[in-house]
């Protein structure tokens, strides 16, 4: 029998017919439909929160069980926490379960997705896909009742079985396994690293960094770049630049010249709409970041902000986990670590993430065509942001003011930047090398997790030794630091996302000193050390696909010469 203790709320008893060990506290109001989740010792129910989060429904319900006291912290100051939470609780934990409470598995790291019934109301769970996570502790259910005699749940539907009917939340489903000294450590970890915020709170590197230090100097660059970008194109359309016969190679060199320009602008300016998204600017405020952000990402850049920050919000949190950071979700053109070669669910895109024989042929040459898909990142980018649109921002209050500035992008990029231009072919150089010439920011970003550890460690690991096991720093030019925006210190740029990315450099040296006098282990390489790193990671999955092949092949000719030589035996 295992006591629920949750504060004024219920006081339940349960009993389980399997050997496993579970924290005394239970949240059985999660399988009737309250979003519950712990902060600080004290528990909030957000059903009725759930659809205004700014940063989106999914990152919300990656936490529903869980102590997600780092998780807040770090993404809001306190003033925002105390503001916006506080009509949200519920009660505290029993005091057997003051700092010690374990996390449960939210439903949505199960594969199941809340169908609201109406704004605060209880939701019902209905499951999309079937997850690892859910398939392994189904599998332990069922060990554990055949060895205690009892009879076996019926089977379910998943997405081998179609035709079975669909599972329904259990209990059972939310407790994870729990591994001594696993959770010992990890709990030590979070200790050492609320030790670690308060030397960082008092260093004062939270706080934004003076203009003189910071955005004076970028807004400079960005003037500088559009300047060469206009009077270049305006040189290459209108300069009667290339008029003459034989010229038009100093036409095409100035129009390009210009695209590279404008290029470099789009990179260098996603740094600023980055710290948007975090909340850097305007001294936090929700309606200024938001206002500026759609303005530079949607109006300037052609990018919704708005899925940019749903996206990197859930990676942020879920750092490299192969079903639920859809920042390594790249089947069927990458294969980042062997566990994506499995059919994973997507809780992001709502489906199967298949390793089909497209995703086999291309993850057999991906660490050939790596730098080659990196180049073309912005376009994919722009898919994914104009279907996040379409499909799931219809209710975001921001909604019909990026539609209103992604129409002025299409406006002034499309029917003046491309369509001013005296070809098609200058049109199709000019978009593509534009494109291209930010890829940088994609190789930037992606060398910092490619290389790192994919395992799913489960819910129980904590913020800081996640961070610290999945990002890397990249170690560069003092030269070429504009041109990664501060943001090749990955590492406490993910253990502090809301610091000013002007900060990090200084951050970082208190965070690596700090992680090596107490035994964490901070790991920063080279630029071209880091990418020969990604390749190898890449080229040894690649491998392992070829090899499948191989056997599988081995296979098919012996079961073939096998039944051959069968039908030949009188």
């Amino acid at each position: 029998m295992i006591p629920i203790l949750f504060g004024p709320v219920a006081c339940l008893t349960l009993a389980f017919p399997f050997p496993f060990s579970f924290p005394p506290l239970a949240f059985s109001q999660i399988i009737e439909g309250s979003l519950l989740l712990v902060h600080e010792d004290k528990v909030y129910k957000v059903n009725a929160w759930l659809m205004s989060h700014p940063g989106g429904e999914q990152l919300m319900l990656h936490f529903i069980g869980r102590d997600a006291t780092d998780n807040i912290n770090v993404s809001h100051d306190r003033k925002t926490v105390e503001k916006k939470m506080k009509p949200f609780y519920v009660g505290d934990l029993a005091d057997s379960e003051l700092g010690q409470y374990r996390s449960l598995l939210p439903p949505s790291l199960l594969g199941f997705h809340p169908v609201l019934a109406g704004k605060g109301k209880p939701v019902t769970w209905v499951q999309e896909g079937d997850t690892r996570a859910f398939l392994e502790g189904r599998e332990r259910l069922a060990e554990a009742s055949s060895s205690s005699g009892e009879v076996a749940s019926p089977a379910f539907r998943t997405r081998t079985t179609p035709h079975l009917p669909a599972p329904t939340l259990l209990l059972s489903d939310l407790y994870p396994p729990a591994p001594q000294p696993f959770t010992a450590l990890e709990a030590q970890a979070a200790v050492h690293f609320k030790e670690l915020s308060v030397i960082i709170d008092k260093s004062g590197l939270m706080a934004a960094p003076k203009y003189a230090s910071g955005y004076s100097v970028e807004l400079v660059r960005y003037a500088a770049l559009l300047a060469v970008f206009g009077s270049c194109w305006y040189g290459g359309v209108y300069g009667g630049v290339g008029s003459a016969p034989g010229e038009g190679w100093k036409q095409a060199l100035i129009i390009w010249v210009s695209a590279v320009a404008l290029g470099v602008f789009w990179h260098i300016m996603s740094f600023t709409a980055h710290d948007i998204g975090h909340r850097s600017l305007a001294n936090g405020s929700y309606f200024w970041n938001n206002i500026l952000g759609v303005l530079i990402s949607d109006f300037m850049g052609g990018l919704s902000i708005g899925w940019w920050c749903h996206e990197h919000n859930i990676h942020h949190h879920m750092t490299n986990d192969l079903e639920h950071d859809p920042d390594v979700q790249q089947l069927p053109f990458l294969a980042l670590n062997k566990g994506s070669l499995n059919n994973l669910w997507s809780t992001r895109y709502k489906e199967y993430k298949l390793f089909d024989k497209i995703a086999e042929y291309a993850v057999r040459v991906q660490h050939m065509t790596y730098y080659c898909l990196l180049s073309v990142g912005r376009f994919n980018l722009c898919i994914l942001s104009y279907q996040h649109l379409a499909i799931y921002a219809h209710k975001d209050k921001m909604w019909a003011f990026e539609l209103t500035c992604l129409a002025g992008f299409f406006t002034w990029f499309g029917g003046i930047i491309l369509g001013q231009m005296p070809s098609w072919k200058l049109r199709a150089m000019f978009l593509v090398v534009s494109f291209m010439t930010a890829s940088p920011l994609h190789l930037m970003i992606v060398q910092s997790h490619y290389s790192r550890s994919m395992e799913d460690m489960g819910v129980l690991e904590s913020h800081m030794t996640k961070n610290l096991r999945t990002t890397m720093d990249i170690l560069i030019h003092p030269f070429l630091r504009f041109y990664f925006g501060g943001l090749e210190h990955q590492t406490t740029h993910h253990l502090f996302p809301r610091m000013p990315r002007h900060n990090l450099k200084a951050a970082t040296v208190i965070v690596k000193d700090w992680c090596i006098k107490n035994g964490y282990q901070f790991d920063s390489y080279g630029f071209v050390e880091g990418n020969k790193i990604t390749l190898s990671v890449l080229k040894s999955v690649a491998d392992q696909v070829k090899f499948m092949g191989i056997v599988a092949a081995d296979s098919v000719d012996e079961m073939t010469k096998k039944g051959v030589a069968q039908a030949f035996t009188p």
